[in-house]
């Protein structure tokens, strides 16, 4: 319908880009990116006490990745925190205000759910230049 093409117009991607590394990940995130990831990676409902959430099951399913922490203050390596499409369904600790139905996962099993070649972050601009984005006290970005 033309109302839709018309509230379309208003938003449109005019770039489109693979994403291959979690280095890529970490710095689109960083900027203000979030990224679309299509993996066969699937995840415990429960997240331990750090707010991860162990890799377990096979998933055919997309989901966003919508922040990162590269402090490295709760592994020693980059987490990612991935928002499911599914509500609220899983439990246990959140961390930096992260929202319900999302969890962090080690940079282990990004690298392996990148891997796959299903990675995407979409932009309004073109290009992605760097953003300036709100503080909201203890979110870490990096």
């Amino acid at each position: 319908p033309e109302a839709v093409v018309k509230e379309c117009s208003k938003h449109k991607i005019t770039t489109v880009t693979a994403v291959s590394s979690v280095e890529q990940a970490r710095d689109l995130l960083a900027n203000g990116y979030a990224l679309s990831v299509c993996s066969n990676y699937g995840f415990s409902s429960r997240r331990d006490n750090k707010g991860v959430a162990a890799r377990s099951k096979s998933w055919s399913h997309a989901m966003s990745w919508i922040a990162c922490d590269d402090t490295r203050e709760r592994h020693k390596e980059t987490l990612f925190l991935i928002q499911n499409s599914w509500g609220k369904w899983n439990s246990g600790p959140k961390i930096h205000g992260q929202p319900d139905g999302s969890f962090w996962v080690r940079e282990k099993d990004a690298r392996g759910m990148l891997a796959q070649k299903g990675a995407w972050v979409f932009s309004d601009v073109d290009g992605f230049p760097a953003r300036e984005l709100p503080n909201y006290g203890t979110t870490k970005f990096l």
